[in-house]
């Protein structure tokens, strides 16, 4: 009469009782009616009581198990509550929608403003408060790390720029009013800017993500002792660069290509352009996932490299993208390769 959940290959676990066990065989009656039989390893012990939707600690999970967490997560999932924590982690998952609610100054205000943000609900802001707290006044004012992690589609990417955002908010100068929703000096307007400069270059969709990074990386922020900041940097790796010659099937290439073929706030597009949009259209750039190209307007990526200090290469980028174009064919000598003739 035990209560489990009981190992499901579409479901992942479903619910049940165990009505007979043999050595190590269980016969579990599933809530659906149906009589499986399963080694013990695939069965595991659950509560009469399983709602787990206030339970926002995976430490006070009972019984605490692989099933038994999924089905917390899963519940708060479906009730619109993202965040549960797990010890000094917060798992997070991607509701795959804007929540501005959820991400917003006075949130920020929330996390950082409170005497005791443990009494808080998770959140990636608690994270970002926790780290800076004990960077600024913590003991011995050490270096912070925050490393995050998942699966492609997981949501690391918005994640990361919600992080930054409120570590670049709250090391802005105070206001009598609070906190300003954008980061007044010019440091950190340039910490913000690198985002939309990074998903552009770095960034495609795919059949599973659609603002997939097909790179790493690992930001830095400089700070002061009294807690401003003082620079930052940004180191990539493992850019996956044939991505620009070659895409895989239902892929595209990286955003900035589309995003520069879509320029419509130009005044005048060199006429050599033209002719190439004509071909783009029907050969490697098509894009392979509709309405996912150009997620962010080219002039914010042009504004945002100005910000930084860059100026916008755009012959550069038209040049790499007329290259992607071009097919190469076998030469007698197998050391080179030529181009077709069509070219």
């Amino acid at each position: 009469g035990q209560l489990v959940y009981l190992r499901d290959s579409k479901e992942g676990w479903i619910t049940g009782t165990v009505v007979d066990a043999f050595e190590n065989q269980a016969t579990v009656l599933t809530d659906s009616g149906q009589t499986l039989s399963t080694h013990v390893q695939g069965v595991h012990l659950r509560s009469e009581d399983y709602s787990y939707i206030n339970c926002s600690k995976l430490t006070e999970v009972t019984p605490i198990n692989e099933a038994t967490v999924l089905e917390c997560l899963h519940q708060r999932f479906l009730t619109n509550i993202y965040y549960t924590s797990a010890g000094s982690t917060i798992v997070a998952v991607n509701p795959f929608k804007d929540l501005p609610e959820l991400y917003n100054i006075n949130r920020i205000e929330e996390y950082h403003q409170h005497k005791e943000v443990s009494e808080l609900d998770p959140h990636i802001y608690l994270i970002a408060e926790n780290a800076y707290t004990s960077m600024v006044r913590g003991l011995g004012q050490v270096n912070q790390s925050i490393v995050v992690s998942g699966e492609s589609g997981a949501g690391k990417t918005v994640s990361a720029k919600h992080l930054l955002r409120y570590l670049t908010i709250v090391s802005s100068p105070k206001q009598e009013t609070g906190l300003k929703s954008i980061p007044g000096s010019a440091i950190e307007r340039r910490v913000l800017d690198s985002n939309p400069i990074l998903e552009a270059f770095g960034n495609a969709a795919t059949p599973r993500n659609e603002n997939s990074s097909r790179f790493g990386k690992f930001i830095q922020l400089q700070y002061h002792r009294s807690g401003y900041i003082l620079g930052g940097a940004i180191q990539t790796y493992l850019l996956e660069k044939t991505r620009v010659v070659h895409q895989g099937a239902g892929a595209n290439n990286f955003h900035i290509f589309y995003q520069v073929l879509s320029l419509q706030e130009l005044s005048a597009v060199p006429v050599w352009l033209e002719g190439i949009k004509g071909d783009v259209d029907k050969s490697k750039l098509k894009c392979a996932i509709p309405h996912q190209a150009a997620t962010v307007p080219m002039l914010q990526i042009v504004d945002a490299l100005t910000d930084i200090g860059v100026e916008p290469q755009t012959q550069v980028l038209l040049a790499i993208l007329h290259l992607t174009q071009l097919k190469f064919v076998s030469s007698r000598d197998d050391e080179a390769s030529s181009m077709s003739g069509d070219e």
